[in-house]
């Protein structure tokens, strides 16, 4: 089967791109198209196009792009075209629905995202790792779990949070979880994991920690993400589709601040979603103070097994339903 899949933008939308492209490679042919698509970044194994695309309102990117999709269609000759939503692989997935190739959507967030809408009456199927009406449901996130052990604390054991915001939005967390910390540091005794993005302030954040006498393990990001949830007793984080995957598959309850300027506050509805498993707690960036912080981390902890325990029941239902894989779901589109 030879196999488009178009994807761009953050690594909500790459990651499980590459996932899908490792498990469908080998006795298929396999490439990749879309806008803002970083060389290198899936390997040496894979050819791929970059196409121009933009926002709705860069009407003319889109043209363009659209062009270009459609020379790449036809020059290539997919049995199906995979699309990861976004802006980044709109002219991509237009030209596919001109040419009436097979269409397969894959979303990563509880909700349709614009593109996906848009192009929802097109596809030939849909997979989402969230139960949403209409769609396959899929077998969820991690598609890519890193599984090598790191040491990170010596010692021994001691109570554990993780704090990250992704690759949008970490600022704001950086700033009020450090503010909150002298009021968790009088309620109980922890240490932290703190991934502060790469826009934030690595040296000043351990200094910070330092002279408050709290044991830090402070990153701008970490590859092996497994490590760091391993350890972790609870997280402090955004809530993207990854994000929200990968604590309930490691089963970290954690207090969710959606990231405000997500699109269409998709965010939010991810962090609702996680609430409603009863996986943790979720506020919103406005109501977010440092004592409103600490007060939800204290009340995560005093509850810390409940959650646990509500993740694992929410697993165990997930599995009974025996959902499918999303690269069986390409394979059996393609072969139709």
């Amino acid at each position: 089967m030879k196999i488009l899949i178009a994807a761009g933008g953050t690594g909500g939308h790459l990651f499980p791109a590459e996932r899908l492209a490792s498990e469908l490679g080998g006795e298929n042919d396999v490439f990749f198209a879309g806008y803002g698509l970083k060389k290198g970044f899936f390997g040496k194994n894979y050819r791929f196009y970059e196409i121009l695309s933009g926002p709705l309102s860069k009407f003319w990117k889109i043209g363009f792009g659209f062009i270009q999709s459609l020379w790449v269609l036809i020059k290539e000759r997919p049995d199906v075209v995979v699309s990861f939503g976004s802006y980044h692989v709109f002219p991509v997935v237009l030209a596919a629905k001109c040419l009436h190739k097979r269409i397969v959507l894959f979303e990563a967030n509880t909700s349709l995202g614009k593109v996906n809408r848009f192009f929802r009456k097109s596809a030939d199927a849909i997979g989402m790792q969230y139960p949403v009406p209409g769609a396959r449901h899929v077998l969820p996130f991690p598609w890519k779990i890193r599984e090598e052990q790191e040491e990170i604390f010596r010692g021994e054991k001691r109570f554990t949070i993780l704090v990250f915001g992704g690759s949008q939005g970490a600022q704001f967390l950086n700033e009020i979880f450090l503010e909150g910390v002298p009021i968790i540091d009088a309620e109980f005794d922890f240490r932290v994991i703190h991934l502060c993005g790469k826009n934030g302030s690595e040296k000043e954040i351990k200094v910070k920690y330092e002279k408050m006498g709290i044991h830090a393990h402070v990153k701008p990001f970490a590859k092996n993400m497994h490590a760091l949830y391993s350890i972790s007793d609870l997280a402090i984080a955004r809530a993207g589709a990854s994000t929200i995957a990968e604590l309930l598959h490691y089963e970290v309850p954690a207090l969710l601040i959606p990231y405000p300027f997500a699109s269409e506050d998709h965010q939010k509805k991810n962090a609702n979603y996680f609430a409603d498993v009863g996986a943790g707690f979720f506020m919103e960036q406005k109501m977010v103070t440092a004592n409103s912080l600490v007060s939800q981390v204290i009340a995560l902890k005093k509850n810390l097994k409940e959650h646990r325990q509500a993740i694992l029941d929410y697993k165990k239902k997930q599995k009974d339903l025996k959902k499918m894989a999303f690269s069986d779901l390409v394979l059996e589109v393609a072969s139709r």
